[in-house]
């Protein structure tokens, strides 16, 4: 290990013995204070971060979102870490070697490191990244006394860039008729548009997906099912096809987007894989006994439970995040042996059974926020405003591939499966898999079953939650970012985000459980359905969203 010289023998105490942590090859080794400023209330930290298969291809990359928890004595609570300056490659920052680039954002909650695209040579050859980094907390803004604060936690997301730039949301079919179509059983979202005849009367109706070509609102002007006199026929209308859920606006109904809410246009980062139980593990282990209580059933009945509440592991459902103790303490266990985070114990497996109210908890937590149903899209489908390929999979074609038979070491890191590139209901196995466990060494998008620009499991294995346009509940979200922090409850804090109740959310691409049919990019069945992801089920899961820093575009 290298010598540390410090600045400050106040900060002698501060040396940490921290375990490496992981997130699907994202690794965290050698973090440990190297001085302080007093005067400007900052403390300089050091660390290695590397992670396989990194890319920056020029339009698009991957990344890791870092952020850091301190241990507040004073309180007994684990609080977030503010960075110092926001920018691209701020002073006081830098990387070891140096073909990398920092961005911390405007709020400093974290920051991202990337490949630099001149380090790529500019192309999307696959690597592993390595580099140390040294970065800034600001304690000062927290009123914190460092010389009272021993104990950081540094954590590691992969995220994936996806590029500004317009694209198609909805993949109907084109269909004519001399009257507006009646509601879809798809419930794709759909842009009418109008041809009149030689007399000024309407003749024919043709229906295409949305066209989404800037952040700017959406007028949603409605019609009624079969009426013909509805939509001027100087332009296209955006119109709106509800799957029936009881919270739902029905279809035909008149409603804006505003410009606030993400429509995917603009750039955003996308977690990579869905929440491993190893991330949610992390997290549970830096609340209090009560927060946890709120986001784990296990604390309500007792010790030696799972966080579906089970006494002993079920492999059915594979819920392998264990609670240990009331400190609390968590850990995985998928072999229920009682000795947890040992190397096959499942914390490499998405993370299920979670409710709306966990995920939103989990994001404000790691400063990320929710996805919207309209960049679920724009992730899966890419950029391209054509009509899209009827009932398309993220992996670009409607194809459905031979489901995996067999899987083989199934709660290890290197789990992998005989086949496919899916986990839905016609894998038999009927428990989610590993995060990426498509992505080989060899794959493709096609056989990996990634998104267009390189996010896994958007299809099967769990459901993405996400905030819905279909109600107006969802349609107040504004893509405020979580801040770290959470409330005296455990639950989010950000108003514009659904609350608890999960009024304005819903889920996207189907899971280990449903049919392929609900795979398909756009299937809306419960994408606007507070009762599917209210209570915690064994399908659904979920990952979150950065908006992309405007000042470090690629």
């Amino acid at each position: 290990m290298k010598k540390i010289k410090l600045i400050l023998a106040t900060l002698l105490f501060l040396l940490l013995a921290i375990s490496p942590l992981f997130a699907n090859n994202a690794t965290i080794t050698s973090i440990y204070p190297t001085g302080r400023d007093a005067t400007a209330g900052t403390m300089n930290f050091s660390t290695t971060l590397s992670w396989n298969n990194a890319w920056n291809g020029g339009v698009n990359h991957d990344a890791l979102w870092v952020f850091m928890k301190y241990y507040d004595p004073a309180t007994s609570t684990w609080k977030h870490a503010m960075m110092s300056t926001s920018g691209l490659n701020p002073t006081g920052y830098t990387k070891t070697p140096s073909g990398y680039d920092i961005i911390v954002p405007e709020d400093k909650t974290g920051f991202l490191l990337r490949l630099s695209k001149s380090a790529a040579g500019g192309g999307s050859q696959a690597q592993t990244a390595s580099t140390t980094v040294s970065f800034k907390w600001d304690y000062g803004s927290s009123g914190v006394n460092p010389d009272q604060v021993a104990n950081f936690k540094l954590f590691a997301i992969e995220m994936v860039y996806i590029p500004e730039g317009s694209f198609a949301a909805g993949d109907l079919a084109a269909v004519s008729s001399s009257t507006p179509p009646s509601p879809m059983s798809s419930a794709a979202l759909t842009m009418y548009f109008t041809e009149m005849s030689s007399s000024g009367s309407y003749t024919r109706w043709h229906a295409s997906p949305w066209k989404i070509k800037s952040e700017a609102p959406i007028s949603v002007p409605g019609y009624t099912p079969g009426r013909n006199d509805i939509i001027a026929p100087t332009d296209p209308a955006y119109a709106y096809n509800s799957a029936g859920n009881p919270d739902e606006n029905a279809s035909g109904a008149a409603f804006t987007v505003s410009s606030q809410f993400p429509k995917g246009y603009k750039a955003f980062y996308l977690m990579k894989h869905e929440i491993s139980q190893g991330l949610y593990r992390d997290f549970l282990n830096t609340l209090t006994n009560t927060t946890a209580g709120a986001h784990c059933a296990a604390v309500a009945v007792g010790t030696g439970r799972f966080c579906d509440s089970a006494a002993s592991k079920a492999p059915v459902i594979q819920q392998n995040v264990l609670y240990i103790n009331a400190t609390p303490t968590f850990g995985a266990d998928a072999n229920d042996n009682g000795t947890p985070n040992e190397a096959a114990d499942g914390e490499w497996v998405a993370m299920n059974f979670m409710a709306w109210k966990d995920l939103a908890a989990f994001l404000d937590w790691a400063a990320l926020r929710p996805m919207t149903e309209l960049e679920y899209e724009k992730a899966a489908r890419g950029p391209s405003t054509a009509l899209p390929i009827a009932n398309e999979y993220p992996w670009g074609n409607a194809n459905s591939y031979a489901p995996a038979t067999t899987i083989y070491n199934v709660d290890a890191a290197n789990a992998s499966v005989n086949q496919g590139n899916n986990n839905n209901a016609a894998v038999t196995m009927g428990y989610p898999f590993r995060v990426g466990i498509f992505a080989t060494g060899s794959a493709t998008r096609i056989t990996s079953g990634a998104g267009y620009y390189g996010n896994f499991d958007l299809a099967g294995n769990v459901a993405e939650m996400t905030v819905t346009i279909g109600t107006p509940e969802g349609r107040i979200f504004q893509g405020s970012h979580g801040d770290g922090f959470l409330t005296s409850a455990g639950q989010a804090e950000n108003l514009d985000w659904p609350s608890s109740s999960a009024l304005g959310a819903g889920n996207r691409g189907g899971s280990f459980a449903t049919s392929a049919s609900r795979l398909y990019i756009s299937d809306r069945f419960t994408a606007c359905s507070s009762s599917a992801v209210v209570n915690r089920t064994s399908s659904n899961g979920g990952r979150g969203v950065r908006t992309a820093p405007s000042f470090a575009a690629p």
